[in-house]
């Protein structure tokens, strides 16, 4: 009895694993233009600004991705950090048997490519530097595109799905296709 409840414990703890805490180790930091934690405004039509934090990063044969955490922020004044600091940002509830509540909170992170960078360079601007909470910080959900328009589509789209009350956590089982976990949290509760 022992040798299998020691068994069933080794494959439950081998079973989970923290995959999608943000890996940032293997890239050398003088390739990056922004850095974890980097507040990023964007121009999000001709007279609004979105913003979006840095939470991860990865390299490929692609070029580097940074993964993007987008805010609830869409307005015509230009950011700055105490303002962006009392915003909310994209993310889900996750179930999580292991976890004391029953489930994590995951943020959703859109990976753009350095190529949108680059080549829309002039509708992006660094605001300043949040020092992120990383034991704080999960990956929820993930995408990936090198389109402006495409980054753009992404933040309308969840500003849009966290309009309306987010699924229960435990529902995921049961409304498969229909399952919409999306919801704000706030951005305190993720910085020091």
């Amino acid at each position: 009895m022992n040798q299998a409840y020691f068994a069933l414990i080794l494959l439950i703890t081998g079973c989970y694993s923290n995959n999608d805490t943000p890996k940032y180790k293997s890239i050398d930091i003088n390739e990056l233009k922004f850095q974890i934690g980097d507040c990023v405004s964007f121009k999000a039509d001709s007279i609004n600004t979105g913003v979006a934090i840095v939470i991860d990063y990865s390299k490929d044969e692609g070029g580097i991705w940074y993964g993007l955490c987008f805010t609830d922020y869409f307005d015509t004044l230009a950011p700055d950090l105490s303002k962006i600091s009392a915003k909310k940002i994209f993310g889900r509830k996750v179930e999580s048997a292991l976890d004391i509540d029953g489930f994590v909170i995951g943020l959703d992170c859109e990976f753009v490519n350095d190529s949108c960078f680059d080549t829309n360079a002039s509708k992006f601007h660094k605001i300043g530097n949040f020092r992120l909470n990383n034991e704080k910080i999960d990956i929820g959900s993930r995408a990936a595109t090198n389109d402006y328009s495409q980054m753009l589509d992404a933040f309308y789209r969840g500003l849009k799905k966290r309009k309306k009350a987010p699924d229960h956590y435990k529902t995921h089982r049961t409304k498969i296709n229909d399952f919409s976990p999306e919801e704000f949290f706030s951005l305190k509760d993720f910085i020091y």
